[in-house]
């Protein structure tokens, strides 16, 4: 059978990216997020990245930025290195074009990820799988940030196609 991926698992080996006016700032994937928490710190911010894990089912990405200077959050980057074993990636939209998760097939099973934000997007780009919104706030110096988090979770193909469609064609 195929092997089972483990989506906390997941999430630590992904790397956060957020760009600000004051700079652009990238941490994990080399070193490894780890299972509670990750810190960041610079001459504008201290960062905190934590991964929560719900029913062993879904696992939680969170990341809390803590200003020392004021600064204009741009956009949160959630990465995860691709799969070797990536068969299919679908960023799937619901029927008002708002989207809703990214899943990516590896044979048999995959994982879906997205994060709790209704305009977020996610794309392949240099061997990961890019997990992206744009909050565009104004931050002021010592003013604390939590971003939306960012999921994953496992799935099994079941060979049934899932449709919607038929619920909007109401008479």
């Amino acid at each position: 059978g195929a092997r089972m991926i483990n989506s906390e698992a997941m999430l630590t080996l992904g790397r956060v990216c957020v760009r600000t006016d004051l700079g652009t700032v990238s941490f994990g994937g080399t070193e490894q997020i780890s299972h509670s928490k990750t810190q960041f710190e610079n001459d504008f911010a201290k960062f905190t990245v934590e991964i929560k894990c719900k029913a062993k089912k879904t696992a939680y990405k969170i990341l809390r930025i803590a200003c020392k200077r004021d600064m204009i959050l741009y956009d949160v980057k959630f990465c995860i290195p691709t799969p070797q074993d990536r068969t299919e990636f679908v960023f799937y939209k619901t029927f008002i074009n708002a989207p809703a998760a990214a899943f990516v097939r590896c044979g048999e099973r995959g994982f879906y990820t997205g994060i709790e934000n209704p305009f977020f997007t996610a794309c392949e780009e240099d061997g990961e799988i890019v997990i992206s919104y744009q909050p565009s706030l104004i931050l002021k110096a010592g003013e604390d940030y939590e971003s939306e988090p960012q999921f994953i979770g496992e799935y099994i193909c079941s060979g049934v196609l899932v449709s919607g469609q038929e619920a909007l064609n109401i008479e």
